[in-house]
């Protein structure tokens, strides 16, 4: 009855464009910060694992929006007949 279609996820990929833009700068002008933090020991030194999480999650998401806009997916698995 109702013709629902998906639009492109245009903002999604601009916005999580520009956090990643934004986090890459912000670790690349703040390293000498982040190294020293993060070579104190204790509790501190995951500090290099969450940054990774957390770029690794915002790549992540930024690349799914980018291949939706371009119309790419996966392509489904078929079961192997034995």
């Amino acid at each position: 009855m109702f013709s629902h279609q998906k639009s492109k996820p245009w903002a999604g990929l601009m916005g999580f464009g520009l956090i990643s833009l934004c986090s890459f700068g912000l670790v690349f002008f703040h390293q000498g910060v982040l190294l020293e933090y993060s070579t104190q020991g204790g509790m501190l030194s995951i500090l290099p694992v969450i940054i990774v999480l957390y770029f690794s999650l915002i790549h992540g998401i930024f690349a799914d929006r980018l291949l939706s806009s371009l119309g790419l997916k996966a392509a489904a698995r078929t079961k192997l007949q034995a």
